[in-house]
């Protein structure tokens, strides 16, 4: 895998509380947003709502995702102005919070084209992630189901 250089992402998980409104849920969005344009360090903001089928989220509904130059970029957003009076708007109207901030790293392709592919249902093939401490040469051409999902050495 290629070393994280560069962005950092800033993602927060929010679960509201039952009281909020979709209404206010909308405004405290445009909020949000409109601090990338109040925050030079802040470079980028989506957002989205759990589409997963699976059921999982635990009752977190929306994901908020911010882009920054450096950790420190995001130390500085943290402590501006704009940031602690969005946030104190914002903070109560969560039951719950996960904020979690990483650099992304790059899988490169071909390593794991040679290591391990998985066949979708509709019959194609999606290169995904690295089993590690197997010997690979020891794999070929068997065809392993794990949870459902059937994997092919490669």
């Amino acid at each position: 895998m290629a070393e994280s250089t560069g962005a950092v992402k800033h993602v927060l998980l929010a679960k509201f509380k039952d009281p909020v409104t979709s209404e206010q849920i909308d405004e405290l969005i445009k909020g949000y947003a409109s601090l990338v344009d109040l925050i030079e360090p802040m470079k980028s903001f989506h957002w989205g709502t759990d589409v997963s089928a699976e059921n999982l989220h635990q009752g977190f509904t929306h994901v908020f995702e911010s882009t920054f130059d450096s950790v420190e970029g995001i130390a500085e957003y943290v402590a501006h102005p704009a940031h602690v009076e969005f946030a104190n708007r914002f903070i109560p109207s969560l039951e719950k919070v996960i904020v979690v901030d990483y650099k992304p790293t790059k899988v490169e392709e071909n390593t794991l084209r040679s290591r391990f592919a998985l066949d979708s249902p509709l019959g194609a093939q999606i290169v995904t992630g690295d089993l590690m401490a197997t010997t690979w040469e020891s794999w070929i051409g068997y065809h392993v189901p794990v949870n459902g999902i059937h994997f092919n050495a490669v």
